[in-house]
Parts: structure tokens; C-alpha cells; sequence
């Protein structure tokens, strides 16, 4: 007779297959005192990633404690209230999105050239510089009204709508795609950090983004909501002091972030260590 046989599409293990899985048993004290070590990493992991929270939530709190007020009928005198367009540099076009359609087709694609840039070049605050897709120079060179240049503001409109970051000085020849709007500030007039941070995070701009959204959901951001989208501006001597600060904060935040990794590949090392008896405790 035919031998019966399941097919598990789950991928699980059966039970008689998993309790013959052979484990490290060291004796009993020396087990506490290697839950003992752990526990301690896993505290001091814990308090590092609490103290990232409070810095990240304080760090907010000063962007809207500094720039709020500029969005009220009461800001100082010398603030304004400018929308994006006004804001824009001269280059032409200073805000652009594509290409689109026979522009550029899929034939363009090359396994080496000119990056093209999308979503996944963005992250908030931060620009991803791995590459994936590339045309050749020569399709760049017909492609260079979406050329992207260093501290131009990039806004992702697919995926996670509405993320952004500042385009690094050492970006080299890059193109924007159809997935992101790129945009040219005039710096002499608002820094693009600050406006980077707004996008990101302000209640006013994810507010005014909301009027593109469709059941609840922002499907993309159209050229004339980020043309209107308003900023509070105050005059560059405060905005840089303002930056300061935040920038500041960043680097207290990004600190703490640099501990909680080793802390956790401290940790991952250790079990391995003591989990495999590679490294043995001495019990108390």
C-alpha cells in the first residue's frame, strides 16, 4: 500500500521532529547567571531606547515650539507667512516630478549609468543613497530638467506619501523619478532643513496635505497642494538659529542610537556565547 503523505504548506515543524531537536543544558546556577547577564543588556537596551523616545518627542516639541507661533495671527512682526512657491529657487524647473510616460520607458533602463532616484532613496530626514535603477548618460543628458542637485528638498508621493529629505552635497549626476517631487529652494530666503522637517512632521503640513487624500488615504501630493502648501517664515538669522538648535538635538538623538545598536549586537553576541557554551559564567 501507498505510504500516505501531507503536504504542509504552512512550513511548520512537526512535533516528533521538534522535540528531537537537540539543546545546550548547562546546570542550573550557571543557567540564572546567564539570564542574569542578559537581563541586564536587555535593561540597559531598554532605558537607551526610552531616552531615544524623550529625545525624539522633546526634539518635536521644539519644531513646533519654535515655528507654531509663526503659523498664528500673533507671530512677531518680522515673521511671514510665504507659500512654497515663493520660496522656490531659479533654477528651471525649480520643482519637478517625472519623467512620465514615452519620456522614459523600461528599454532605458541600464545596469550602469546616471541613478535614477524614487521612493526608496527617501527616508524621513534621511537619503538612502543605494541605487538600483540607472539610464545612460546620453538619456540623462535628455533627461536633465529632472537633474537633482545638492540640498534640493525630495518629497516621496507614492508609498509612505509625503516623506522627505535634503539631497546630500556629495549626491553626484542623479535624476529624480516619477515617484518623488524634487524641489529647488532659494536658501538665501528659507533653509530646505527646515521646510525638510515641516514636511515631515508639522501638524500644518500633513494637514494641508490631507485635502489630496481619497477615503482616508493620500494616494500622491498634486503640484498645486505642495505650491500652496504655507510655511512659517522668519527672517534667515533666526531660521539658522532655529536649525541650530534642531540640528543639535539630532546629533544627541543620533548618539543614543549608535549605543543602542552595539548594545544589541553586545547582546546578540553574548547568546550565542553563553547559549552555545562557547564562553562559560562562573556561578555566584
Amino acid at each position: 500500500m501507498q505510504e500516505q503523505v501531507s503536504v504542509d504548506r504552512r512550513g511548520s515543524i512537526r512535533f516528533p521532529v521538534f522535540a528531537e531537536i537537540p539543546i545546550m543544558l548547562p546546570p542550573l546556577r550557571e543557567q540564572r547567571k546567564i539570564a542574569e547577564i542578559l537581563d541586564t543588556i536587555d535593561e540597559s537596551i531598554h532605558g537607551t531606547e526610552r531616552l531615544i523616545a524623550k529625545l525624539t518627542a522633546a526634539r518635536l516639541g521644539i519644531l513646533y515650539g519654535q515655528l507654531a507661533s509663526g503659523m498664528s495671527a500673533s507671530r512677531p512682526p518680522e515673521w511671514k507667512v510665504l507659500q512654497l512657491s515663493e520660496l522656490l529657487g531659479k533654477r528651471n524647473p525649480a520643482m519637478r516630478s517625472g519623467p512620465f510616460g514615452s519620456t522614459l520607458l523600461a528599454a532605458d533602463l541600464v545596469d550602469v549609468g546616471v541613478p535614477l532616484l524614487g521612493i526608496d532613496n527617501v527616508q524621513p530626514e534621511r537619503f538612502v543613497a543605494e541605487y538600483n535603477r540607472f539610464v545612460a548618460p546620453t538619456k540623462a543628458l535628455e533627461l536633465f530638467r529632472y537633474r537633482v542637485f545638492p540640498k534640493d528638498l525630495m518629497i516621496t508621493v507614492m508609498g509612505t506619501v509625503g516623506r522627505s529629505c535634503i539631497v546630500p552635497e556629495d549626491v553626484g549626476e542623479a535624476l529624480s523619478s516619477k515617484h518623488v517631487w524634487t524641489l529647488t529652494l532659494d536658501s538665501s530666503r528659507y533653509l530646505p532643513e527646515l521646510a525638510c522637517l515641516q514636511i515631515n512632521y508639522s501638524p500644518w503640513v500633513l494637514a494641508h496635505f490631507g485635502r489630496d487624500e481619497q477615503g482616508g488615504i493620500m494616494s500622491a501630493i498634486r503640484s498645486e497642494t505642495l505650491r500652496s502648501l504655507r510655511l512659517p517664515t522668519p527672517p534667515m538669522a533666526e531660521q539658522e538659529r532655529i536649525w541650530a538648535v534642531l540640528k543639535e538635538a539630532k546629533g544627541r538623538i543620533e548618539t543614543q542610537v549608535a549605543v543602542l545598536s552595539k548594545l544589541r549586537d553586545t547582546r546578540d553576541g553574548l547568546s550565542a556565547d553563553l547559549l552555545s557554551g562557547r564562553v562559560r559564567t562562573v556561578a555566584a
